[in-house]
């Protein structure tokens, strides 16, 4: 079986003698990178190094993201979790017993379900998404597009055989072809400049490549540990409050961020979403903006830290590229704000605020409550009702240990967004239009 496994899994690890040797680039550092010495707090609250304009080289790695590496992608994840999380002994799984009897993943699992292209050919970009960074954000501003119906794809596939003469088509016509069969709500007003997955459309590796040269490219990253935070909190209330269900506490996730997805796999009643849905919001935001050649996949990095300013500047960007007739951004797209900022953080500040006041230090634990939950879908939910008034709290005193368990899990973070020297790109426009 384990000859099996590695047969498959040839992409992230090879097999010698029995056990995994993992290649660099899915290697998670033996040895914890330490508490920051400028301090926690500080270390929340820095946004990464590599900010604004870079060079882009090319698409984020296809196997990421295209449909036909899709089926390759959910087989690793299985087969990795399987290892991982099903073998008598975790060394043979590419994971090490801790002093504290915990588990510490030394492979980053594979990428699992994709990363995320969106993209608008009307204004041509390309946005990279990243759960709990902002996407909320960027997607109220821009819109999401109308799924096609079946006579504006025939329109689109119909578009691109006049401007071609053929059935196939051409790289141009091909985007054009999207733009059409894409409109929706689009006719020039709200939803112009709406965003849809690049993955659905049957693109050829060379079609790829040259969207990607033409198109401007950004993403917005999040300092990695309040993202993980913050995907624990968002995650937690995605679970139903029942007694058969157990608790994931913060100490359990930061340890495997994959915990809630792994509970929601092995009891879908505790859940009221498939648990790849879970396993999305922690795939980290390094592996996304690489290329092949391991160069940068994006023209532009913006952080949540930064969101205000680096948005003027996208958005002077697209305005500045959009073609003759288009009108500006301000005209075609939603409002623009932090649109998570303050959702669910009511009871907490509450409790917060209430403790403060008293003098009273932070509980150590948190707790599982009941709350009915309004939306699309009605079921119990657990909350965390947060007692701490400080998100370093979360990664001192006795969860200190989260702080090197962040680093392990999100190393290509570190490693690719808080880069000592930036290369920095050429500013694309000076001005926009």
């Amino acid at each position: 079986m384990l000859l099996a496994f590695c047969a498959s899994y040839l992409l992230y690890v090879t097999c010698t003698g029995g056990h995994f040797s993992t290649k660099k680039e899915s290697l998670i550092p033996e040895q914890p990178l330490g508490a920051p010495e400028s301090g926690v707090a500080q270390a929340l609250s820095e946004p990464a190094t590599v900010h604004g304009y870079v060079a882009k080289s090319g698409p984020t790695k296809l196997q990421y993201w295209t449909p036909g590496n899709r089926t390759e992608r959910h087989q690793l994840f299985e087969q990795w979790l399987q290892a991982a999380y099903g073998s008598a002994d975790p060394r043979e799984a590419g994971q090490a017993v801790t002093v504290t009897g915990g588990m510490e993943m030394r492979n980053l699992p594979p990428m699992y379900p994709n990363c995320q292209v969106l993209v608008n050919h009307r204004y041509k970009f390309i946005y990279l998404r990243h759960p709990k960074s902002a996407s909320s954000s960027i997607m109220t501003f821009f819109s999401v597009c109308a799924a096609p119906t079946e006579p504006q794809a025939a329109a689109g596939a119909a578009a691109a055989q006049t401007a071609t003469g053929s059935s196939a088509g051409n790289a141009s016509a091909s985007s054009e072809a999207a733009a059409v069969s894409s409109k929706g709500q689009e006719q020039q007003g709200l939803g112009a400049a709406c965003l849809e997955p690049l993955a659905a459309q049957q693109l050829s590796v060379d079609e790829i490549h040259r969207i990607w040269r033409e198109y401007f490219v950004f993403t917005v990253v999040r300092n990695p540990y309040q993202r993980m935070l913050s995907s624990y909190k968002y995650l937690l209330r995605k679970t139903r409050a029942m007694e058969e269900c157990r608790m994931v506490r913060w100490d359990d996730y930061c340890q495997d961020p994959l915990a809630l997805g792994r509970m929601c796999q092995e009891n879908p009643s505790c859940c009221p979403l498939p648990a790849g849905f879970y396993w999305h919001h922690v795939i980290d935001q390094g592996r996304c903006l690489e290329t092949e050649e391991g160069g940068w996949a994006v023209d532009y990095v913006a952080t949540v830290e930064k969101f205000d300013e680096d948005m003027e500047d996208i958005i002077m960007q697209i305005n500045g590229r959009r073609a003759e007739g288009l009108p500006p951004l301000s005209e075609v797209t939603g409002p623009l704000g932090k649109q998570n900022e303050a959702r669910g953080a009511g009871a907490a500040s509450k409790v917060c605020s209430e403790g403060a006041a008293a003098g009273e230090p932070p509980q150590p634990e948190q707790t599982r409550v009941l709350v009915p939950t309004k939306g699309w879908v009605a079921y119990n939910a657990t909350v965390l009702l947060d007692r701490y008034c400080e998100s370093a709290d979360y990664f001192s005193g006795s969860h200190q240990h989260c702080l090197a368990r962040a680093q392990h899990f999100y190393s290509t973070d570190f490693s690719r967004l808080y880069q000592q020297q930036q290369q920095p790109g050429q500013q694309p426009l000076a001005e926009a239009r």
